[in-house]
Order: C-alpha cells, then sequence, then structure tokens
C-alpha cells in the first residue's frame, strides 16, 4: 500500500508535504509513497523523495508526471508514471529511464489483450484505474 500526496505541480510547500507523508506513515503500515502531480523541479523531488524512504530504504517512491518522463527523474523514484490518460497509447517517451522502472495508468475503456501485450513490451508496469496491478508481461 502506498501513500497518495498531490505535489499540485511543485506548487504545495516542502514542509507541507513532508508533514503529509509523516502522517501516512504514522497512520499506515506502507510500503511507499505516491507523490502525484509532478512538476517539473527535480530538486524539489529528491527532498522530498529523500525524506519519504523509511530509515532502512525499504519504501518506495512513485512519480506521476503522467507525461514524458523528465529526464532528471531517473535517479530519483524506484517507479515513475510515464502515462496517465483515456486508453492506452503506442508508446510512452521514457527519456531513457530504464524500463522497469516505468509504469503507466490507462483508464477509460477495456482494452483487448492485444493491446495490453503490446503497451505492456513498453512499461515495466501496467496499472489499470484505482491502481491495482493489472499485469507486467504476457
Amino acid at each position: 500500500m502506498v501513500g497518495y500526496i498531490s505535489t499540485a505541480y511543485a506548487g504545495r510547500g516542502g514542509r507541507d508535504v513532508k508533514n503529509e507523508i509523516g502522517y501516512y506513515y504514522n497512520w499506515y503500515d506502507l510500503d511507499g509513497v505516491f507523490l502525484d502531480e509532478e512538476g517539473p523541479s527535480a530538486e524539489y523531488y529528491e527532498e522530498l523523495g529523500g525524506y519519504a524512504e523509511s530509515p532502512d530504504g525499504y519504501q518506495k517512491l512513485i512519480l506521476n508526471p503522467g507525461a514524458p518522463v523528465p529526464e532528471s527523474y531517473g535517479d530519483i523514484a524506484a517507479v515513475i508514471v510515464a502515462y496517465e490518460n483515456f486508453g492506452i497509447p503506442s508508446s510512452v517517451d521514457s527519456n531513457a529511464t530504464k524500463e522497469s522502472k516505468l509504469a503507466a495508468l490507462p483508464h477509460g475503456l477495456e482494452p483487448y489483450e492485444r493491446e495490453f501485450k503490446q503497451f505492456t513490451d513498453g512499461v515495466g508496469s501496467l496499472r489499470i484505474a484505482g491502481m491495482v496491478e493489472c499485469g507486467v508481461k504476457y
């Protein structure tokens, strides 16, 4: 389970986001944090990512720019959502981010198995609608 936190495209103060991260860790036994609505500031997310990790470094940081992945995000998170939109795209712009770190959040339709296979060949993880694990490879 991960805690969902909107960063309002890096418009929220770092202290507010860190407080919310702290609340999640105090309330739940989390596996990580999902920072949504990413902005262009890699430094902002590096600082939050360092804060979000547990002392043993186990927790997973997920970033969701929901668009082409900024090259500077490559080393910040364990998972980067490279696509969030209606339907399944023909490809994902990863900016050289490793496939195993990429995820997608397609919504709004029920694609055929062939479409899932074609799309999952380009990302390491595919989540549908409410972040339920759907499958990685066929």
